[in-house]
């Protein structure tokens, strides 16, 4: 379970969750091909990231990246459903942002970096 949710909340369910997973997997896939690189600090954060959340083993992780149907057509897409899945929840979407904040700057920020973490704030604002 997605432990940024509050207990009880629908996110919890099945389906809303594996929804959920994929599309901050769109996400990451992004912030971490911003920079034209993946580095062993990111790659670390990532797994932590979705087996702090998820539970995820490092082998599920890497398989939900790997087959995770990206592109700046589906990332355009994957931020307004993130957007009317948080729109409510103020408390939710600052954590997703320390989240993917941590993820940004774990090997040193970069302009594309941060230019990926100012559009998905736009989204959460």
């Amino acid at each position: 379970m997605f432990h940024i949710f509050h207990s009880g909340n629908p996110f919890s369910q099945s389906d809303e969750n594996t929804r959920l997973k994929n599309i901050l997997a769109v996400l990451i896939i992004k912030i971490v091909l911003a920079d034209n690189k993946s580095t062993k600090k990111e790659q670390k954060a990532v797994l932590k990231f979705f087996n702090d959340e998820f539970s995820l083993s490092a082998d599920e992780t890497k398989k939900l990246l790997n087959t995770t149907n990206y592109n700046d057509e589906n990332y355009t897409k994957i931020l307004t459903q993130l957007e009317e899945i948080l729109h409510t929840d103020d408390s939710i979407k600052a954590k997703l942002m320390s989240y993917i904040n941590s993820i940004i700057i774990c090997d040193g920020l970069i302009d594309e970096e941060y230019e990926v973490f100012e559009t998905i704030k736009i989204y959460l604002a």
